[in-house]
């Protein structure tokens, strides 16, 4: 597998990644509906996959219970994760 090679982000490429942005932005095109569905389902994947690890984070960092942790973090995002997907649904749909 080949490295890449990465610059890290300075005044200059940063500068140029706003820029970029705005231009994206002003063109009014936005991304596919295909494309924001992977990115929800993605995230919802990572939370399923990463659970105990984000709960022991959160209690190793701010002495967050599991049972909060899982609630608020885990079973939450996932149901505003699929509450974005039913939104972009929806938009899909119009």
């Amino acid at each position: 597998m080949g490295k890449q090679s990465q610059r890290p982000v300075g005044e200059e490429s940063a500068g140029e990644v706003v820029m970029g942005l705005r231009e994206s932005f002003a063109s009014g095109k936005t991304r596919s509906y295909e494309w924001r569905a992977a990115q929800l389902k993605g995230i919802i994947r990572m939370i399923d996959e990463k659970e105990e690890n984000i709960m022991e984070a959160l209690e190793a960092d701010l002495s967050k219970p599991k049972l909060e942790s899982f609630v608020h973090e885990d079973f939450l995002g996932e149901v505003f994760m699929w509450i974005g997907f039913k939104g972009i649904e929806a938009l899909d749909e119009t």
